[in-house]
């Protein structure tokens, strides 16, 4: 039952953080995630969810939504906020920790009292201050004028269309 739980909350949370982010802006979409996330493990602590049926599948599977959208959207926060060329870095820096608190997280997850609930409180507002502090987005954005005036340019003369780019040139010829 647990597999099913996982599988169906990853999957919305794909889902519904393409559609938050379509409609408020990125780093408000993973504050909100935040949040859901502490007061879902806070009301699994408080409730003992494991222990109690549908509470518990419904608390665990809005605590998968919660961190998976976390993932999702860490590419959109990377993609709009991070400099191309310190992209890939960061993204390795990002899985690199992902994979260490995820190996980790046994050894929280069956700690006695509060800790878990903490450590889960502790990481998410992490997160959520760790996005807070980011540049804005869209300063590393290509230039949409730009590539307006490409498409413009291929559509006067689709046979001869030279794109210059500071990392490449492509040229189009009649095929």
């Amino acid at each position: 039952m647990n597999g099913i739980i996982f599988g169906v909350g990853e999957s919305f949370s794909c889902l519904t953080s393409g559609l938050l982010v379509r409609f408020i802006k990125d780093s408000t979409a993973v504050i909100i995630c935040c949040f859901v996330g502490v007061v879902t493990a806070s009301t699994f602590y408080f409730t003992g969810g494991m222990e109690t049926g549908l509470l518990g599948a419904i608390l665990l599977f809005t605590e998968v939504f919660a961190i998976g959208a976390i993932c999702s959207l860490t590419y959109v926060l990377a993609e709009l906020r991070v400099p191309p060329e310190s992209f890939g870095s960061t993204t390795v820096l990002c899985v690199t920790l992902a994979l260490i608190f995820s190996g980790l997280s046994q050894f929280f997850a069956y700690a006695d009292g509060i800790i878990p609930t903490a450590t889960v409180v502790l990481v998410f507002c992490l997160i959520a201050f760790m996005t807070i502090i980011l540049p804005p987005g869209g300063q590393f954005l290509q230039n949409v004028n730009k590539i307006n005036a490409s498409c413009s340019q291929l559509l006067q003369d689709p046979n001869q269309m030279t794109i210059n780019d500071s990392a490449y040139m492509v040229t189009l010829g009649a095929y």
